[in-house]
């Protein structure tokens, strides 16, 4: 009896230091990928209100008059959408992924791509929801509401004001916001070994130009600098279009986050990380994170959709109105509104 006890006694022993072994290289490991996510740029960005409108729009102003009538009307709808409650759900956290355009850490720069990243935990999907950058709608200044193209809040008022202007449109509660820029964008696919894009011979000729590395249509393998050119691409088609090039580009290197090395992801965690601003906390990130891994290793599990959705195919233009000299698009609120909220609970 007393050996059978003294084995026990040693079977536990040896489990309780094995229990305490896994306890202490977990602690490592979460201090040590805690310590990689501190190098996360969380200034807070806060836009600058001064600025014209001259200086946040790129496109030159048209000779064309205003669409009084029209603008009339999206006003009036938009105050009948005010009366629809604003969707909020613990079973989907909404986090806007904010492409910008600065060149340098020393400027804010512009909103170059928004795009809603609505992760379902009920259903396991990931949503990604392209807002349109000209359509016209309401920002919710401090100094009181302003009628604009929705880049303008980024600019006025960072990302916050952002947020309050989707939040305020288009009735989402938005959780959390991460902001990427250029250098940012060209690290992380050169550092997954780019990314593979079907190009037409248009796609590849502006790639050639842009980049000034040869590029030839069909199923390319982009580098960074390759891939920041297409995702960017306007001018032969319209903006429509290259919103849904930025979500290809972004599928696509979602695709690859499972099969990176871990020394890899560790790298690329020193690279990019300082070029990232976010107000997520280290514990969210984290917890994203193992959530997400097992959802990206399935394209399946990841749909697209861009607002508004009249011209979500790329092949009509409804909704065109000119505000002071400036081409915008006008949203039917109600029903945009609809189609995002069905979207991201599916």
């Amino acid at each position: 009896m007393k050996k059978k006890r003294s084995a026990g006694k040693i079977i536990g022993i040896v489990l309780i230091c094995i229990c305490l072994v896994l306890l202490l290289l977990m602690l490592a490991a979460f201090i040590y990928f805690n310590s990689l996510l501190n190098k996360i740029d969380r200034n807070e960005i806060t836009g600058d209100p001064n600025l014209s409108e001259e200086e946040i729009y790129e496109a030159p102003t048209v000779d064309m008059p205003d669409s009084i009538d029209e603008i009339e009307q999206v006003k009036q709808e938009f105050e009948e959408a005010q009366k629809i409650e604003i969707a909020q759900s613990d079973g989907v956290d909404n986090i806007l992924l904010i492409g910008a355009d600065r060149r340098s850490m020393s400027e804010n720069g512009r909103s170059d791509s928004v795009i809603l990243v609505s992760l379902n935990h009920d259903t396991g999907k990931i949503h990604l929801t392209s807002f349109m950058r000209a359509m016209y709608v309401c920002i919710p200044r401090s100094d009181g509401n302003v009628w604009g193209m929705l880049n303008a809040a980024y600019s006025w008022g960072g990302p916050n004001l952002l947020i309050d202007t989707i939040e305020l449109n288009f009735r989402i509660k938005i959780d959390r916001y991460v902001i990427v820029d250029f250098t940012a964008f060209k690290t992380a696919i050169d550092m997954v070994g780019g990314v593979s894009i079907n190009l037409s011979e248009e796609e590849a000729a502006v790639v050639t130009t842009e980049s000034k590395i040869p590029t030839s249509s069909g199923l390319q393998l982009l580098n960074g600098e390759q891939a920041l050119h297409y995702s960017r691409i306007r001018y032969i088609d319209n903006d429509f279009k290259r919103t849904s090039r930025q979500r290809t580009v972004i599928t696509a290197l979602l695709s690859k986050v499972p099969g990176i090395e871990i020394n890899t992801l560790i790298s690329m965690a020193n690279e990019i990380l300082p070029l990232v601003n976010t107000n997520l906390s280290n514990t969210e990130i984290m917890q994203y994170i193992i959530e997400c891994v097992p959802i990206i290793s399935n394209p399946n599990n990841i749909s697209q959709r861009m607002l508004p959705v009249e011209n979500e195919s790329g092949e009509t233009f409804t909704g065109i109105i000119y505000v002071n000299g400036r081409e915008m698009y006008r949203v039917n609120f109600a029903h945009n509104i609809k189609e995002l909220h069905d979207f991201i609970n599916s």
